[in-house]
């Protein structure tokens, strides 16, 4: 597996047309064809400059697929850590209409538990998501990483 520093293909992308703009010797065929050629098969890892984002590039049936990576080593929360949510920009519901805050209202309590991670999400959404819930032992609602801080006893 070759893991390069540079310009993932959103990025790169977006550099080409903000400097040539769409002509007939650029256009998004020409640039995904001249991004490809410099991934290596099966795959390749981009280490984003621009972005910050680290994603893989795995060939599969003559396609490109791009995914990811998340160490979910180095998240910030473990299970049974109290947090505070501050936002909600994970899963369809908003953060004052979600059942984990009505839990917490209802049980008069200024924090949730974080109760696992959120594997779908997370891969989806590029950030460590957490399932977040009032009870211990509940699943609760899906958060990012960034929506929560630590909560201070």
């Amino acid at each position: 597996m070759k893991e390069v520093k540079g310009q993932c293909f959103d990025c790169y992308s977006d550099s080409s047309f903000r400097y040539h703009g769409q002509t007939g010797t650029i256009n998004e065929t020409k640039v995904q064809q001249d991004y490809v050629a410099g991934l290596e098969k099966p795959v390749t890892v981009v280490d984003c400059v621009s972005c910050g984002r680290k994603l893989e590039y795995a060939e599969k049936d003559g396609k490109w697929h791009t995914s990811p990576i998340i160490n979910l080593k180095l998240s910030k929360y473990k299970d049974g850590d109290k947090i505070v949510p501050i936002s909600k920009k994970s899963r369809s519901r908003e953060f004052d209409t979600c059942a984990s805050h009505y839990m917490r209202v209802e049980l008069n309590q200024e924090f949730l538990y974080v109760n696992g991670i959120d594997e779908e999400a997370t891969k989806q959404l590029g950030e460590t998501c957490y399932w977040c819930h009032a009870l211990k032992d509940g699943k609760g609602d899906s958060y990012r990483e960034s929506d929560l801080i630590p909560y201070a006893e």
